[in-house]
């Protein structure tokens, strides 16, 4: 006796049950896709990125307030250059003049060089020496 035998294909669905069954599936595939296409639209590969716009939003840092752990998210700044950023900052303080006016005047701190200087300006809160006057108080 082989199997068809014993088990009929026969599911005893009537043929608008089946009908209802392919809507549903379709439905939900057509779901899916909507979900995926939102997706796509999401990571910004679809959409213009305007980055003017972006720059504005992004965070500035003042080397004159920060932490060492908020200096060491610019480019070129580990933990090392950090603490001798705040090290700077701090002894410059002690003399009573205020350590950072332009970007560029990072390159005071030793161990800090005009490609880090460079690397960092757009994420500092101050400006660059020749372009305005410096951002904060």
């Amino acid at each position: 006796m082989t199997w068809r035998a014993r088990m009929p294909l026969s599911i005893g669905w009537s043929r608008g049950d089946r009908a209802a069954l392919t809507v549903l599936l379709a439905l939900a595939a057509a779901g899916l896709a909507l979900r995926a296409a939102g997706r796509t639209l999401a990571t910004g590969s679809v959409l213009p990125v305007d980055s003017a716009r972006v720059k504005l939003v992004t965070e500035r840092i003042d080397p004159n307030t920060a932490s060492a752990a908020s200096l060491r998210r610019l480019p070129g700044v580990g933990p090392t250059k950090a603490q001798d950023i705040v090290r700077f900052r701090d002894g410059a303080r002690a003399q009573g003049r205020r350590p950072f006016v332009f970007a560029e005047d990072l390159a005071d701190v030793p161990g800090i060089g005009p490609g880090i200087v460079r690397a960092a300006a757009d994420h500092l809160a101050l400006a660059r020496r020749g372009a305005g006057p410096p951002a904060g108080p």
